[in-house]
C-alpha cells in the first residue's frame, strides 16, 4: 500500500494579511477608530497565523529537510517571513533604523508623526493620548519594519542592502540627473498628498497630511535611489545563481560560498570570491583548477587567485593565503589587455600578470597561484622636450615581485629555472628579466625597442642581469653534467687597472684585473671550484685568457678578514695580456695594491697546489719596497687554509719560493690559523729601497731574513732561541752597509756569534760580516753587513782633511766600512803600532800618520836603521830627527825621553795633568816619534868570544855596544809608551810582526801592550792576529780577496774594524807639505852629540874596518853578556827576553837608572850606564 505524501495544511497568514488593509481603511472611513492601529494589529496576527510548509527534499549534512521544489522555497521563504515579523513588527529590532540610519527609518519617523495626528472619533479621545500613539507608533512600526524584512528574505543568503543617509548625501551632492529626478517625485508626491489631505477635509487633518507627504520625499528617493545601492548584490545574487549549478557538477558538498563579485572595466573579466569548505580550503580548490575549466564559457579564460589574509584592520596582509578563501577570474576577451602599454589600468594589468603567471605556473608544475606582490614602475615622466631621444613614453615597465604564500620556496629563480617566466612572457607578448639576486623580475618594454623611458639606473641593472646569464652560460659549460652552478652577483664586478713597469727596460703598461663574485648554491661548498681544473676551464671560456684565479670571498660579517662560507670570487686579465710572472717583478702602486693582490694570491694558491696544502686566503698585500726598488718585497697576510698548521707550512716553504721562483720567501709566526710569508727579492740586493716607514719595513725584514740565517748557521739557544734584532738601518756614509744590533738569546755570547761568521756568509749571502760588540750591553752584538766588500781597492790621500783636523791634533789616515775616515786620535789612543806582512801597505800607512804629524808642524822624529828612512824620505826636510843607525836612534829616543821629563816637570810646576791643558804660550808642540822595523831592531847580534886578537877584541866591543844600544832603544820605547802621554808624545811603532811574548820581556813591554793601539794589514794567520791585536777573535774578517792597504784597525777605545789605507805617492806627499810649510833650519834641529856614544855607530848589519885610530880599552876578561852561540832561527820573543835579561846587570839597572835627578832635571846622562 503507498504511503501518501503529507499535506499543507491552509495557511490562513497571506489571508489575513490582505484583508487587514481595507478592513483598516474601512474602519476609519466609516467610524474614524484608530486603523493604523488596527492595521499594525491584523499585520501582526497575520504573523502569528502562519503556518510553516511540510518540505519533501533531501536532508542536508545537518540532517535537516531542504525545499524539494521552487514552490516550496517559496512557501519556505515566506513563512520564515511572518516568522520574522511576530515579534519584530512589535518591537523594531536596532538594526531596521541602521547606522548611518537608513532612509527606511526617516520615513518611517515621518509616517509615525502623520499617524499621530490623524483625525478620531470622540469615543478614542476619551483616553488621550492613548490611541494616538498607538496609531504613531503602528505606522513608524509598519512603515520601518515592513521593507527591513522584505530585504532580510530578498536573498536566501545574503539580505538585500538599504539605502543610507551618507549614500544619499553623496549622490545629493553629485547632482546627477537620477538623483534630481527621484528628490523631484518626492517633493511632487508631498505637494499631492498635502492636497489629497486638504480636499478630504475633516477626515485628515492639515498636519497629518502635511507630514505624510514630507515622508513621500524620503520614500522617493529611496525608492529612485535603490538601484545602484543593490546593484553589487545583485551581482552576487546572479553569481550565486550561476554558480550553483557548477558546485552540482563538481559534486562539492557543502559548495563554496560567493562572498563577493567585482567586475573589470568593460566587463572584461569577473572576479568571484568563494569561502571553500573548511575541510578542502583554498589549496584542495586551486588543484581543480583544470576542472573549473571546463565548467565556464569555451569563449572565457578562467583562473584560481589567492586571496590575502586581513589584520585587525580588515587590511590584506602581503604574501599570506586565506586558509579558505580564494578568488575566480573569468575574462571574456580573445586578447589580453597590453602591459606594456602606459595607458593600461594598472589594476587590469596586475590582474592579467596574475592571471597568466599562475596559469603557468599550474601547467608547468602544478603549482599554487602566483601573486604578484608589488609592480612598481621603473620609468621616468614623460620628456617635455620634443626631442627622439629613442624611447616611446607609451610604453611602460615595470618592477615585479613575485610569491607563492601556499609554496614559499616557490622564488624567481625557481620561476626562471621552471621555464615560468618565459612562458609568461611569451603569453603577455611582453619582455620579463629576473633578477635572482633581488628575487624580483622586471617586466615590460625593456630592452627591445621601442622600449620605455627607463630610468638609467635599470638600465644599468639589466646590463649586470645581462652579464648573470652569460656567466651561467659558461658555467654550464664548465660544471659538470647535473653539478650545481654558482650565481654571479653583479654588484661584486670589480675592474683594477694596474700600471706595470719593467725594471729592466723601463717600460710601462696597463695590465686590467677583473673580478666576479659568486654565490654558491646551499649544500655547495666553495671548495669544490677552488681548484686548478676549474681554473684551466675557465681560461678557456673567458677565451684563452693567460690567467685565471678562483679565489676566497671576504665575509662583511667578518671583522679579521675570513672567508665567506658561501662565496668565492672568479680573477681574470683578459686575453692577450702580457702578465709578469714573477712577484719580485710587480711594482706597488702609490695608492693600494689590489690589483697585484688578486694576483700574486692566484700564484701562491698555484703554489700551495705543487705541496699539496690546502690554499690560503690572503686577505692582506703590502709591499714592504718602492715602485723604484730593484726588485719588490711583499707581505703577504693570509689565512691557513684547512688542516694548514704553520709548521707544515715552513716545512714546505722551499718548495713555495721555487714555484712561485721568487729569490727569498720567509714564514713568519702569526695568531692561530694565521700567517704571514714575505716574499719577493733577496733583502740584500742592491737598489732595495723600502717603502715608508723605510726603517720599520726595514728592520721587519732584516729581523726576518736573520732569523733564517741564524738557524741556518745554526747560531740557536740551547732551547732553539735566535738572536733577535734590535735595530737596523745603514750606514750613514755608506748605505750599502746595513748596521744591525741583536739581542743574544740567554746562553748566546757575541764570541758564539762570531765563530760562525763563516757560516752566516754561506747562509746570508753576505760576503762581508763585521761581528762587534754593541754599546748596549754583553747580550748584545752590532753586525755591519754587505753583499760584498764596502771597501774600495784604494782610497786616496784626503789632504783637506788633514788641514781640517789640525786644530784637533788628530790624524786620518784610511777610510773604514761606515765610509767615513778612520781618524786616530792621540788623545784617546796615545801610541800606535803599525804591523802588517811585508807588501801589505805598512809602510804607506805608517807615511799618511807621518805627514799628517809633519803638516800640523809638529816634531817629527824617524828611527828606521833597517831601510835607512827609505820610506820617509819625504819628510826629511821637516825632521826634527832622521836616525839611520842603531847609535843614532839610540841616542835620538835619549833625546825624546830628555824632553818628556822637561815636558813632565812643566806640567807638574803649572799643576796639570797633561800638557794640553798647559798655557797656549809655554804649551809645547806633540811630539811624533816613528819607530821603523821595530822587532829586527829588536833583534841582538851574536857577540863573539874574547880573543887575544884586538881586532876581534874590537869587533866584540862594537857587538856589545850596539847590543846595549837596542836595549837602550827598547827600554826608552817603553818609558815612553808609559811616561809621554801626558807630555804630548806619540809613538808609533812599524814592524811585520809583535808577539806578546815580546813585548813582555822589553822593560816597559806593558805599557806598550796597554798603550798601542794596532793595526794589522795583509793577509794574516791566526797566529798574526794574536801577535797583533788585542783581541783577535773579536776582529772582523778580511774576506778571501785582500787588496793592498786593506787591514785592520784596533784603537784603544771601539771595535776593531776594517779599514783601506790612503794611498799617495811620496812624491805628492813631499809637494803637498812643500806648500804647507818650510824645512827645518839646522839651529831648530836638536843636538844629538851629547846622547851618543863615541863609536860613530852603524846600521844593522854593516861593519867598518877599524882605520887605526881608535882607541882599544882592556877591560875585565870577565863577559858581560853571556855567548849563546850562533842562533840558527831567531825567535824574536825569546832573543828579546834573554837579550834584556842580560844587558841589565846588577851594576847598571835601567830602570833605577833611568829617574833623573830631582835636583838637577835639566842633566841628561850621556851614556846607557847613566840611565
Amino acid at each position: 500500500m503507498a504511503v501518501r505524501p503529507p499535506q499543507n495544511e491552509t495557511d490562513i497568514a497571506p489571508w489575513v494579511l490582505v484583508g487587514s488593509v481595507p478592513v483598516a481603511a474601512l474602519a476609519w472611513w466609516l467610524w474614524q477608530v484608530p486603523a493604523v492601529a488596527l492595521l499594525w494589529i491584523l499585520v501582526v496576527a497575520a504573523c502569528w497565523f502562519s503556518q510553516p510548509p511540510i518540505l519533501t527534499g533531501k536532508k542536508d549534512r545537518t540532517g535537516r529537510v531542504q525545499p524539494a521544489s521552487t514552490a516550496e522555497q517559496k512557501s519556505m521563504s515566506r513563512h520564515e517571513m511572518f516568522r520574522a515579523g511576530r515579534f519584530s513588527l512589535i518591537v523594531p529590532q536596532i538594526s531596521s533604523i541602521g547606522w548611518p540610519p537608513l532612509m527606511a527609518s526617516f520615513t518611517a519617523l515621518l509616517t509615525g508623526v502623520a499617524g499621530w495626528f490623524l483625525p478620531l472619533s470622540a469615543p478614542f479621545q476619551v483616553v488621550w493620548p492613548l490611541f494616538p500613539a498607538l496609531n504613531a507608533w503602528g505606522a513608524f512600526v509598519l512603515a520601518l519594519q515592513v521593507p527591513a524584512i522584505a530585504r532580510q528574505f530578498a536573498d536566501d543568503v545574503q539580505p538585500r542592502p538599504g539605502l543610507d543617509l551618507p549614500e544619499v548625501w553623496k549622490r545629493l551632492t553629485s547632482s546627477n540627473l537620477r538623483t534630481m529626478i527621484s528628490l523631484g517625485s518626492g517633493v511632487l508626491a508631498a505637494a499631492l498628498v498635502v492636497v489629497a489631505g486638504c480636499a478630504l477635509g475633516s477626515k485628515v487633518s492639515f498636519l497629518s497630511s502635511l507630514f505624510l507627504g514630507l515622508a513621500c520625499v524620503p520614500f522617493s528617493l529611496q525608492v529612485g535611489l535603490h538601484g545602484p545601492v543593490i546593484a553589487h548584490w545583485r551581482d552576487m545574487v546572479d553569481g550565486r545563481a550561476q554558480w550553483a549549478p557548477r558546485w552540482e557538477v563538481l559534486k562539492l558538498d557543502p559548495a563554496p560560498r560567493l562572498v563577493d563579485r567585482s567586475r573589470l572595466s568593460g566587463d572584461v573579466a569577473t572576479i568571484d570570491t568563494f569561502d571553500a569548505p573548511p575541510e578542502v580550503g583554498s589549496r584542495g580548490m586551486f588543484a581543480r583548477l583544470q576542472d573549473f575549466e571546463t565548467l565556464v564559457d569555451p569563449g572565457a579564460t578562467v583562473a584560481l587567485l589567492i586571496e590575502p589574509n586581513l589584520d585587525s584592520q580588515g587590511q590584506p596582509v602581503p604574501s599570506t593565503s586565506h586558509p579558505t578563501r580564494f578568488r575566480v577570474i573569468t575574462w571574456f576577451t580573445d586578447d589580453w589587455p597590453a602591459v606594456s602599454a602606459a595607458e593600461t589600468d594598472d589594476d587590469i594589468r596586475q590582474l592579467v600578470i596574475e592571471t597568466v603567471a599562475s596559469r603557468a605556473a599550474y601547467a608547468v608544475q602544478k603549482l599554487p597561484p602566483l601573486v604578484l606582490e608589488q609592480l612598481a614602475p621603473i620609468t621616468d615622466p614623460p620628456s617635455q622636450r620634443d626631442t627622439d631621444d629613442g624611447f616611446d613614453d607609451a610604453r611602460a615597465a615595470f618592477g615585479t615581485v613575485w610569491r607563492s604564500p601556499a609554496n614559499p620556496d616557490v622564488t624567481v629563480s625557481v620561476l626562471m629555472e621552471l621555464g615560468i617566466l618565459d612562458r609568461v612572457a611569451a603569453e603577455l607578448g611582453c619582455e620579463i628579466i629576473a633578477d635572482p639576486e633581488n628575487d624580483c623580475a622586471y617586466l615590460g618594454a625593456l630592452t627591445e625597442p621601442p622600449i620605455a623611458r627607463i630610468q638609467p639606473r635599470w638600465v644599468h641593472r639589466f646590463d649586470e642581469l645581462a652579464r648573470v646569464r652569460r656567466w651561467d652560460q659558461r658555467w654550464t659549460d664548465i660544471v659538470k653534467q647535473g653539478g650545481r652552478k654558482p650565481v654571479l652577483q653583479p654588484s661584486t664586478e670589480r675592474e683594477y687597472q694596474y700600471r706595470h713597469i719593467d725594471r729592466r727596460t723601463g717600460v710601462a703598461r696597463s695590465i686590467t684585473v677583473g673580478t666576479w663574485g659568486f654565490v654558491t648554491p646551499q649544500g655547495v661548498t666553495p671548495a669544490e671550484f677552488t681548484n686548478q681544473d676549474t681554473e684551466h676551464k675557465l681560461k678557456t671560456t673567458l677565451k684563452a685568457a693567460p690567467f685565471a684565479s678562483v679565489q676566497p670571498w671576504k665575509d662583511p660579517a667578518s671583522r679579521d678578514g675570513r672567508a665567506h662560507s658561501e662565496a668565492f670570487m672568479v680573477v681574470s686579465v683578459p686575453a692577450g695580456t702580457d702578465l709578469p710572472t714573477l712577484p719580485q717583478d710587480y711594482v706597488p702602486a702609490g695608492r693600494g695594491n689590489e690589483a697585484q693582490r688578486l694576483i700574486l694570491a692566484g700564484f701562491l694558491s698555484h703554489a700551495f697546489d705543487a705541496c699539496r696544502l690546502a690554499r690560503p686566503h690572503l686577505t692582506k698585500l703590502t709591499a714592504l719596497t718602492t715602485a723604484t726598488s730593484s726588485g719588490t718585497i711583499w707581505r703577504m697576510d693570509i689565512f691557513l687554509g684547512a688542516g694548514v698548521t704553520l709548521d707544515a707550512l715552513r716545512r714546505q716553504s722551499e718548495k713555495i719560493r721555487q714555484t712561485l721562483g721568487v729569490e727569498w720567501l720567509i714564514v713568519d709566526r702569526a695568531e692561530t690559523g694565521r700567517a704571514t710569508i714575505v716574499i719577493g727579492a733577496a733583502p740584500g740586493a742592491d737598489g732595495i729601497e723600502y717603502a715608508n716607514p723605510a726603517d720599520s719595513n726595514r728592520e721587519y725584514v732584516t729581523s726576518l731574513n736573520w732569523q733564517q740565517v741564524f738557524i741556518a748557521a745554526k747560531v740557536v739557544s740551547e732551547n732553539g732561541a735566535v738572536p733577535s734584532l734590535v735595530s737596523a738601518g745603514v750606514l750613514p756614509h755608506n748605505d750599502r752597509v746595513q748596521d744591525l744590533t741583536f739581542k743574544l738569546p740567554m746562553g748566546l755570547a757575541p764570541a758564539d756569534v762570531r765563530e760562525k761568521v763563516g757560516k752566516l756568509r754561506a747562509a746570508s749571502g753576505n760576503d762581508f760580516i763585521d761581528i762587534r760588540d754593541s754599546e748596549t750591553g754583553p747580550d748584545h752584538v752590532r753586525m755591519l753587513v754587505c753583499r760584498e766588500n764596502p771597501l774600495p781597492k784604494g782610497v786616496p790621500y784626503d789632504f783637506e782633511l788633514v788641514d781640517r783636523l789640525a786644530d784637533e791634533g788628530c790624524v786620518p789616515f784610511a777610510m773604514g766600512v761606515e765610509g767615513e775616515p778612520v781618524i786616530f786620535d792621540p788623545k784617546e789612543s796615545p801610541h800606535a803600532l803599525l804591523s802588517g806582512l811585508t807588501g801589505s801597505g805598512k809602510s804607506v800607512l805608517a807615511q799618511t800618520f807621518i805627514y799628517a804629524a809633519a803638516a800640523h808642524e809638529e816634531h817629527v822624529y824617524i828611527i828606521d836603521p833597517m831601510k835607512g828612512g827609505a820610506d820617509f824620505a819625504f819628510v826629511r826636510p821637516y825632521a826634527s830627527a832622521f836616525a839611520s843607525t842603531i847609535t843614532d836612534a839610540a841616542a835620538v829616543l835619549k833625546h825624546i825621553y830628555a824632553e818628556v821629563t822637561k815636558r813632565k816637570d812643566l806640567n807638574a810646576a803649572h799643576g796639570v795633568p797633561s800638557y794640553a791643558d798647559l798655557p797656549e804660550s809655554v804649551r809645547p808642540t806633540r811630539i811624533w816619534v816613528m819607530v821603523d822595523e821595530f822587532t829586527s831592531l829588536m833583534g841582538k847580534e851574536q857577540v863573539p868570544d874574547p880573543s887575544s886578537d884586538p881586532d876581534e877584541m874590537a869587533e866584540r866591543e862594537r857587538v856589545i855596544a850596539l847590543n846595549s844600544d837596542k836595549a837602550t832603544i827598547g827600554t826608552i820605547t817603553g818609558k815612553i809608551a808609559r811616561e809621554a802621554r801626558s807630555a804630548g808624545v806619540t809613538l808609533l811603532l812599524g814592524t811585520q810582526k809583535l808577539s806578546a811574548k815580546l813585548l813582555d820581556t822589553v822593560p816597559g813591554g806593558g805599557d806598550l801592550k796597554v798603550n798601542l793601539a794596532r793595526t794589522l794589514l795583509g793577509k794574516a794567520s791566526y797566529g798574526d792576529r794574536m801577535s797583533a791585536l788585542r783581541n783577535p777573535d773579536d776582529a772582523p774578517e778580511l774576506g778571501s780577496f785582500i787588496p793592498k792597504g786593506r787591514g785592520l784597525w784596533e784603537p784603544l777605545v771601539g771595535p776593531t774594524q776594517v779599514i783601506q789605507v790612503w794611498y799617495t805617492p811620496q812624491a805628492d806627499l813631499g809637494a803637498h807639505l812643500k806648500t804647507r810649510r818650510s824645512p827645518l833650519r839646522p839651529e831648530e834641529l836638536p843636538d844629538l852629540d851629547v846622547y851618543r856614544r863615541n863609536s860613530s855607530g852603524h846600521r844593522l848589519g854593516v861593519l867598518e874596518e877599524d882605520d887605526g885610530t881608535t882607541t882599544v880599552e882592556v877591560v875585565d876578561e870577565t863577559p858581560v853578556i853571556e855567548d849563546v852561540g850562533i842562533v840558527e832561527e831567531v825567535d824574536i820573543a825569546d832573543d828579546l827576553a834573554s837579550f834584556f835579561n842580560d844587558v841589565a846587570s846588577p851594576e847598571t839597572d835601567p830602570e833605577r837608572a833611568s829617574e833623573p835627578s830631582s835636583a838637577n832635571p835639566a842633566v841628561v846622562p850621556e851614556t846607557y850606564d847613566d840611565f
